[in-house]
């Protein structure tokens, strides 16, 4: 097909507007002396141009070229002849009948997308959009490349351990997992990226995440804001919605990725049997250890697991306590991830003990100095992969020893089915110093507590008392967090209450009386509001010194900036008072954490504090034992913290230290040495944070999409350093993906996006990202261009075409099931030829582009059409000769990767039982699938250039 630059406006023709291609093709209505009428019956528009002016080209096709009709019939044209200025096309229908088409009958509707088509026509863009096209195909190849996909786009501190677990479990198929790092250490984190890489690479869509009620919001904003996963909440509710909305039977079928808590099960068992018939690609449970399970009677709980556990290709359990209910309740959560490998506990006790052994070779070839002869004895049985005797009386190299240990990991750890990394084995983590501060009950709370048993009122007597607006006056926790702040100046402190009406009328209180400018954070207010608080609060140089939030705000958020804890009130749960601490005492915190305790004397307050202070150390330390023990006295502390009998109380604190004792010793004592060892290679996560760095470093992201918010037509505002604020333009070219009408602002830099929750961390896996690239090589826009080019090396009025090609996979039928298109990038390919057909390579790296009008473009395309023709289908043909070569060497990594899994799968099966059979068909499946597939090429042409020297 080609446009007529010039030509004589007749009625009949067909034209389109160069400046308006959604308009579809016009007719000419009527030619006046200087105005020519078009109507475009696509939009119903009817437009009256200047002749001499008019932004139109006449459209023409050409023999071969497949059209459409207005009754949307594909044709194919044979010959084309032209009376009195109209068109006459000769077709050939699809079944083959011969029929004659007059230029009037094309179809309205219309559009020119193809490369060459709307070249050929004289459609040409600014040289700026073919630079975009180009570069975000390059961009997506390195990506793809990088084999990064997943691990980059989180908001999360580059932290060895999380990333190691995540690359080695989120590359399996179908990953059947417990995740049992001790509190702090990350395990949601964990989870989310194994999540996030899953879905990013293909391998899972459908998601059913499980969590305690309480943690709901935490782990719906958690997968938001650190992974852009918008997961939908149901509870029965929601489900009766969609029942009555949709004609869908199962409501499960509804969403593909669902939030839900325990009880929508156990309330229901028609609930259920829908969750099981829906079928997961991934089931994700939190604090798994509640799955409780005996021989004689397995809890609720842990039947309901069971039974979407079967149903689940892939499931994570989640626990800081694995062994917390029992060795057998451990067995048995064991049984879910794989039912067959742990089907015997006195087998599994056995090999537990084996474990031991292992672990202390491992400590052996870790010591300095030659290796014993007793050593090497001990690894024969272990079948290494070198020769142990030219080892005899050397010290180890890294590369030996490191292939040692990993050889004994992989073939006899535990690390394929569960990862606990304890704090003692990570490090990093800050000091607690506990500052209690004693303080005088105020006679109106000493009037109320007298008429009151109930321990809540005890504990929060500013929620109940009833005479409740003016406690702030009389309170002596608020005069001291005034004098705190007065001695604590240019610091962040974060204050944690459990009620949200207390932190707002404290909020109010220190404004009103004290003139102190201070944040607030609860659970009634927007997701949206809460990020900016936070935001607030995290900006040091104009932010609020002072964050009050409810007992919500010790719930998933990061304020490790922060070294100063104030607990306003005290939970009536160890687990509650570890959380409040974790917001600050977390993995990458920098600084001393001061834990600051006001309490008033002799109350139930200061009781609670005793309890926790010196049976538990839970201010000063992690206690893991908390929970239990709580579970265990709490009939007994609760009567205990209001009565006034202090040695009833002395008794309940010296036996919760001794039982506190025990269970900490029976921890250390249990420690598998052998799991620490393998939940995280410290050689293999370093280089990973390493790789993640560089990739980051390198990534040319933030100019690529500075220019397509430029290009599409999108503000771009700096805002604080490494931050920018984007708004919609009035000239904006349509919908720009994940823009919001009111703006957003945005960073590319980790450090800031960890700091800043109100800003959107752009990264390569980004949905805005992903979908503006869509968007941009879904669209004609770049795909074609005419510039200048200017090199001395170059001699000027040369016509220079550049093509850029895709080469993508056509997969066949029979490998569909085992790999889809989405796994596989394309391989752009670009070639660049002069007219005479001579390749010149490197063209565009010695010279300097520049702009050519319109005008001229369209004159040089007129010209030399044919000439292009021939270079393009030159193109083609050699591509097409070369595709599978091409293709081959594209995905050689992840060909040489697939293998390494298959033999790596095969040998371990050989030795440990925990590889499952269905991981090594999955890997074989992909390999052959690859391997043939890439035999199978379809290029096209994506976009196309022609340079003009000067």
């Amino acid at each position: 097909m080609k446009g007529e630059i010039v030509s004589k406006f007749v009625a009949g023709q067909r034209w389109i507007n160069d400046a308006e291609l959604s308009l579809g093709l016009g007719t000419v209505l009527c030619v006046e002396h200087r105005t020519v009428s078009l109507i475009f019956h696509a939009s119903g528009e009817t437009r009256t141009y200047a002749q001499d002016s008019a932004p139109l080209t006449r459209i023409r096709f050409n023999a071969g070229d497949n059209i459409t009709d207005i009754h949307q019939r594909s044709l194919t044209i044979e010959q084309v002849s032209e009376q009195n200025g109209l068109l006459t096309y000769h077709v050939s229908t699809a079944d083959g009948d011969k029929e004659t088409l007059e230029e009037r009958d094309l179809s309205t509707t219309l559009r020119l997308n193809q490369p060459m088509d709307r070249l050929s026509s004289g459609q040409v863009d600014d040289m700026r959009w073919f630079e975009l096209r180009s570069q975000a195909w390059t961009c997506q190849l390195k990506n793809y490349q990088s084999q990064m996909t997943g691990l980059t786009g989180a908001r999360t501190s580059l932290i060895p351990h999380q990333l190691y677990i995540a690359s080695e479990v989120a590359s399996r198929y179908a990953p059947r997992v417990m995740l049992a790092d001790e509190v702090g250490l990350g395990k949601t984190i964990e989870a989310g990226l194994i999540l996030h890489q899953q879905i990013m690479t293909g391998r899972a869509s459908r998601v059913l995440v499980i969590v305690p009620e309480a943690l709901i919001h935490q782990w719906l904003v958690e997968l938001l804001r650190r992974f852009n996963l918008f997961f939908s909440i149901f509870d029965e509710e929601r489900c009766q919605a969609i029942e009555s909305s949709t004609d869908l039977s199962n409501p499960f079928q509804a969403e593909q990725l669902v939030l839900c808590s325990m009880p929508l099960f156990t309330d229901s068992d028609s609930r259920l049997q829908q969750a099981v018939n829906a079928e997961w690609d991934l089931l994700i449970i939190d604090e798994a250890h509640h799955l409780e399970w005996h021989t004689d009677a397995p809890s609720a709980e842990y039947q309901i697991a069971q039974q979407l556990a079967r149903r689940s290709q892939g499931l994570l359990l989640l626990t800081a306590t694995p062994e917390q209910f029992g060795k057998d309740s451990h067995f048995a959560r064991l049984q879910l991830l794989d039912p067959d490998r742990f089907s015997d506990y006195a087998q599994f006790l056995e090999q537990e003990q084996h474990y031991q052994v292992i672990a202390n070779l491992i400590d052996r070839l870790n010591e300095p100095g030659a290796v014993s002869d007793d050593t090497i004895q001990q690894l024969k049985p272990f079948a290494p992969p070198i020769d142990l005797e030219s080892c005899r009386d050397l010290p180890l190299t890294d590369v030996i020893r490191d292939q040692l240990i990993h050889h004994m990991l992989d073939c006899h750890g535990t690390g394929r089915v569960l990862f606990r990394n304890t704090r003692d084995a990570i490090q990093g983590f800050p000091e607690r110093e506990l500052i209690a501060h004693p303080l005088t009950l105020s006679s109106e709370y000493q009037d109320f507590l007298k008429q009151t048993t109930e321990l809540q009122h005890h504990l929060h007597p500013e929620h109940f008392i009833h005479d409740k607006a003016d406690w702030t006056r009389h309170d002596s926790r608020v005069d001291w967090l005034v004098a705190l702040l007065s001695q604590l100046v240019n610091e962040k402190l974060l204050v944690i209450t459990h009620y949200a009406q207390t932190a707002r009328e404290l909020q109010q209180a220190l404004k009103r009386y004290h003139g102190i400018a201070c944040s607030v954070f609860h659970e009634d207010m927007s997701i949206v509001e809460r990020d900016k608080r936070a935001a607030d609060f995290a900006d040091h140089d104009t932010g609020v010194p002072l964050l009050i939030c409810s007992e919500i705000g010790s719930e998933g958020r990061n304020f490790q900036f922060c070294h100063h804890l104030v607990l306003f009130d005290l939970p009536f749960n160890p687990d509650l008072l570890e959380q409040r601490i974790g917001r600050l005492d977390r993995i990458g915190q920098t600084q001393r954490i001061r834990i600051h305790v006001p309490c008033f004397e002799g109350s139930a307050q200061q009781r609670l504090f005793e309890w926790y202070d010196a049976s538990l150390n839970a201010f000063t330390t992690p206690c893991p034992a908390g929970s239990q023990i709580f579970s265990e006295i709490q009939g007994q502390l609760q009567p205990a913290l209001i009565a006034s009998d202090n040695d009833d109380f002395k008794k309940l604190l010296e036996g919760s230290r001794e039982r506190h004792a025990a269970l900490n010793q029976a921890l250390h004592d249990g420690r598998d040495r052998l799991l620490e060892y393998s939940s995280c290679r410290h050689g293999i996560a370093d280089e990973l944070v390493r790789r993640i760095q560089q990739f980051e470093h390198q990534s040319a992201l933030e100019s690529f999409m500075n220019s397509l918010f430029d290009s599409y037509g999108v503000n771009i505002e700096e805002h604080k350093p490494g931050s920018y604020i984007l708004t919609p333009a009035e000239h904006m070219i349509g919908q720009f993906p994940g823009l919001d009408d009111d703006g957003m602002t945005i960073t590319y830099r980790r450090d800031v996006a960890l700091h800043n929750d109100d800003m959107h961390f752009i990264t390569w896996d980004h949905p805005m990202t992903l979908n503006a690239i869509d968007m941009l090589l879904g669209n004609e826009m770049g795909n074609t261009s005419v510039c200048s080019i200017k090199s001395h090396e170059l001699q000027a009025g040369q016509l220079y075409i550049q093509c850029l090609f895709v080469i993508d996979i056509d997969i066949p039928q029979q490998f569909q099931q085992h790999i889809h298109a989405h796994q596989l990038q394309p391989l752009p390919v670009e070639i660049c030829y002069n007219e005479a057909g001579e390749e010149i390579p490197d063209l565009l790296s010695r010279a300097k582009l520049g702009g050519i009008e319109r005008t001229i473009a369209k004159q040089i395309i007129s010209l030399k059409l044919d000439i292009i023709r021939q270079r393009q289908q030159q193109a083609r043909q050699q591509l097409e000769a070369d595709a599978a070569a091409l293709l081959a060497q594209h995905h050689a990594s992840t060909l040489r990767i697939l293998d390494d899994e298959v033999q790596r799968l095969q040998q371990l099966k050989q030795i440990n039982p925990q590889v499952r059979e269905e991981e090594i068909d999955f890997f074989s499946h992909q390999r052959e699938a690859l391997s043939e597939s890439i035999k199978h090429s379809a290029c096209r042409l994506d976009s196309i250039r022609l340079l003009i020297s000067i």
